[in-house]
């Protein structure tokens, strides 16, 4: 027999069962955390009060113990016992320590039993305790003895002394119950106490009152528990003082025990409130859920017996879940009826098919094209259009070979006739030509489809130009980078020469210098050794050229001559071309002054005059250099110069070369472009030449014809000042002093010269060739230096970190740093670090001489 059970009822038992379940466990689970938490949270302020009462107590003991210390030291009291007079002492304890608070201040004489004053009637019984702490010791306490009458009193003993003679002894009888002070601190209410355990009971030490103990309290506190809290009785916990042994501090259990009760009355009406709307709830998500289905089975019904023929009204009903499934009913009952519309609606969806392919191939982004196997265009949709700028109408009559560009057609035909006869897909990248004439890069993928029973080929085409042009770009500057890495290459390798060089012409100078001191103003050895100095400070700037060229640094304008960058440029050149290039220069020493930076001017003219020489390196012929003054008129401005009336300095440099085609004049100055072979030059030169002259305010202009030579005008704004010649150097006598020196440099003999040099000068000279020994000495010795001369480059410790730590040590300490090189540290950095001079090696006898003078004075 089927079962009659309804689905309604089963909901409702099922729901009623797992939300009284769920919240029976929520509620112990929520009772048992609430209750811990409010039971953690009611010990914690327990043992915040027990701390405070501890914290009480111990206060007012400390108060108690210091004036009985303050009396055994009073000179009064001790004056008394020391001639006897205890009538004076009576009157001075009560008059200075009176009894008050339950503190009563006792003394007793040496070899006496009489106690002054006399113990209270109720304290009487403590005379053999008194008697038992007169000793010759320091404090003696007793605290908490239980006396006669009940009273818990604490006892503390003092000797009072005069030097080392005893005199007698101080006593302070404390009783707590009475020390109404205390109990003013102490947070004891009426239902707190203050307890101390006796042999069998607790004691209240405020009111007196007696409370039996436990055994369990007993025996756990003889085997030194811990006890957090003990229950005396049902509604009261006592906590021990850690600080007081034996003393407890009770509090009421009350409010924790109606806290937990209020707990448990929320937690049960929560409960049954909730179990309640759990029982409405389900009754009325059961007749939810019933009603609807009862009413779509008898729909159902009656369409299946024929006496409807409508379907299911699927907006009668609520919810989703029945509205799909009358949507499904209907579905069924629909199919029956239309299948001949299903055949319509097919056919037409494959019309808009049709049309959203053709539109997906006329908006594609890639080139689509179609050819006949005899390479006749057949379709190109939208993008082929863009493409090569011709209509669809002008691509149906062309071949597709008619697209390419000439160079490229014969490989394209025998690729794409391999790969065509093997039925196989081909990429292929080449040139394309544009209507207009130009050149496409276009990306190309060919495979061969059958179309109305015909072969055709069908070719997807990318326009590939941009990307081309990127990659170009791209290996253009990693050329570039290899040029820089080059360059800095360079710069390290000049840095580390210039340092070695500069250390090998300092002793050259030094020595010389000393020679020359030790001759006569009209020894022909004098004039020799002269001129030694002048190829000294020759190779000095050498080196110092070298370095301006080959490490990058900022840009610095300033009035400049150009003469002398001309001339010590040819100077250079006249020794590294051959003697097939004659050098022919016309330079106008009168020409006024530019704003310019000298480094960048020498750069051009090497670069001008390199390219003069690889024009003619073959054959020979004629370098040309002219300078000369110039004024540009307003006519001369429309004849093609970028510039403003005025006047310039013009700068020719002329070759009688090969000469250059009008086609190659137009890109002379375009980065990377160069006619060299490989190996012979990046392209970079001349576009840096048209960057540095344009950064200067000027001009440059080239004219060239093939096998007539090439002459390039270089334009430089003349600017109004001519004090660019260097300033005439002293010729005072060279300063001299009488100071200590600490010297330090690690080339030895470079040492041995600065110390002669300085000790001609007069000064006291002690030298290191080692940084960590000049530091050792001028630790201990550190007041007997009063100038420091130290080398950048040593080992274990840079000149910059030795002068840091010297500062350190004597922070008047002045310092010049002397270095032949280095990238780390400039005279700025030394000036910032501390350090008073900074001087470049080499450096001649005068010039150390004043850099002394001006880092002393």
């Amino acid at each position: 027999m089927a079962s009659s059970r309804r689905f309604s009822s089963f909901i409702v038992s099922t729901l009623i069962l797992f939300v009284g379940v769920s919240l029976t466990l929520a509620t112990g689970s929520i009772y048992v955390v609430l209750s811990r938490s409010i039971t953690l949270d009611f010990s914690n302020k327990l043992e915040i009060q027990e701390k405070e009462v501890s914290r009480a107590l111990a206060d007012r003991l400390n108060f108690l113990e210091m004036q009985l210390r303050e009396m055994s030291l009073n000179n009064a009291v001790r004056v008394n016992l020391m001639l006897g007079l205890r009538n004076q002492a009576l009157e001075l304890i009560q008059r200075d320590y009176p009894s008050s608070n339950g503190a009563f201040f006792l003394i007793k004489e040496k070899g006496s039993s009489i106690i002054i004053p006399e113990l209270p009637e109720n304290y009487k019984g403590l005379e053999p305790d008194l008697a038992q702490s007169d000793q010759e010791k320091d404090m003696q306490k007793i605290l908490f003895k239980h006396t006669k009458g009940n009273h818990y009193l604490s006892l503390f003993s003092l000797p009072i002394k005069r030097k080392n003679d005893l005199l007698g002894t101080a006593y302070l009888l404390h009783d707590i119950s009475s020390d109404m002070y205390l109990w003013k601190r102490v947070p004891v209410k009426a239902d707190n106490k203050l307890l101390i355990m006796g042999m069998d009971n607790f004691v209240d030490l405020r009111t007196g009152r007696v409370y039996s103990s436990f055994e369990e309290v007993k025996n756990r506190r003889s085997k030194g528990f811990y006890i957090p809290w003990i229950k005396l009785y049902p509604r009261e916990s006592i906590v021990p003082l850690k600080k007081f042994p034996g003393l407890f501090y009770a509090a009421s259990t009350i409010p924790l025990q109606k806290k937990k009760t209020y707990l448990i009355l929320a937690l049960v009406f929560s409960f049954a409130l909730i179990f309640v709307l759990t029982i409405l709830i389900s009754l009325a998500i059961a007749r939810e859920v019933s009603e609807p289905l009862e009413n779509m089975a008898d729909q159902a019904l009656n369409i299946a017996q024929g006496l409807s023929n409508h379907p299911l009204h699927e907006e009668k009903f609520e919810y989703v879940e029945y509205r799909k499934l009358a949507r499904a009913f209907n579905s069924v009952f629909a199919s029956f009826l239309n299948t001949q519309e299903d055949l319509r609606d097919r056919a037409k969806e494959l019309d808009v098919s049709e049309k959203r392919y053709r539109s997906l191939v006329e908006t594609s982004p890639t080139g689509i094209l179609t050819m006949d196997m005899d390479w006749n265009i057949l379709f190109a949709n939208n993008t082929i259009k863009k493409i090569t700028g011709y209509s669809e109408a002008s691509l149906v009559t062309m071949k597709f070979m008619d697209l390419t560009h000439p160079d490229v057609r014969h490989e394209l035909r025998l690729i794409e006739d391999y790969s065509l006869s093997k039925d196989t897909q081909k990429m292929w990248q080449g040139y394309w030509m544009h209507k207009d004439g130009r050149s496409i890069w276009v990306e190309i993928n060919a495979i061969k489809i059958e179309e109305h029973t015909e072969d055709v080929v069908l070719l997807n085409v990318m326009d590939i130009t941009k990307r081309k042009k990127a990659e170009r770009e791209k290996k253009e500057l990693e050329t570039m980078l290899r040029q820089a890495q080059k360059m800095e290459a360079i710069g390290t390798l000049a840095g580390g020469i210039a340092h070695d060089f500069n250390n090998i012409l300092f002793p050259i100078t030094g020595y010389t210098e000393l020679a020359m001191n030790e001759l006569e103003e009209d020894s022909p050895v004098r004039t020799k050794l002269t001129e030694v100095l002048k190829a000294a400070e020759l190779a000095k700037g050498l080196v110092q050229q070298i370095l301006t060229f080959s490490r990058s640094s900022e840009n610095k304008h300033k009035p400049l001559r150009v003469q002398s960058i001309i001339k010590e440029s040819l100077k250079f050149l006249r020794s590294s071309l051959p003697s097939t290039i004659e050098i022919r220069q016309k330079i106008d020493n009168n020409s006024g002054p530019v704003m310019a930076d000298p480094t960048q001017i020498y750069q051009v003219m090497m670069n001008l005059c390199t390219n003069a020489y690889h024009s003619m390196r073959k054959k020979g012929g004629v370098l040309g250099l002219a300078l000369t003054e110039k004024t540009l008129r307003p006519q001369d401005i429309n004849s093609g110069l970028n510039l403003t009336p005025g006047k310039y300095i013009k700068i020719s440099v002329s070759d009688t070369g090969h000469g250059m085609d009008p086609l190659v004049l137009g890109r002379i100055f375009d980065p990377y472009f160069t006619t060299k072979g490989p190996g012979e030059g990046t392209g970079m030169g001349l576009s840096v030449v048209h960057g540095i002259i344009t950064n200067h305010g000027g001009n440059i202009s080239v004219k060239s014809r093939p096998g007539k030579g090439s002459v390039f005008h270089i334009y430089l704004p003349r600017i109004k000042t001519d004090d660019t010649r260097p300033k005439s150097v002293s010729t005072a006598s060279t300063p001299k002093g009488k100071e200590n020196v600490l010297l330090v440099d690690d080339e030895e003999q470079i040492v041995q010269m600065l110390t002669e040099m300085l000790e001609q000068l007069g000064y006291h000279v002690t030298s290191r060739t080692s940084s960590v020994e000049a530091l050792e000495v001028f630790r201990v010795r550190s007041d007997q230096f009063d100038l420091v001369i130290t080398d950048q480059t040593m080992p274990n410790m840079t000149g910059t970190e030795l002068a840091q730590r010297l500062m350190a040590i004597k922070p008047t300490i002045p310092v010049i740093l002397c270095t032949g090189f280095s990238e780390v540290i400039s005279e700025e950095k030394a000036r910032f670090l501390g350090i008073r001079e900074y001087v470049m090696k080499p450096v001649v006898i005068s010039e150390l001489a004043r850099t002394i003078r001006k880092a002393l004075d």
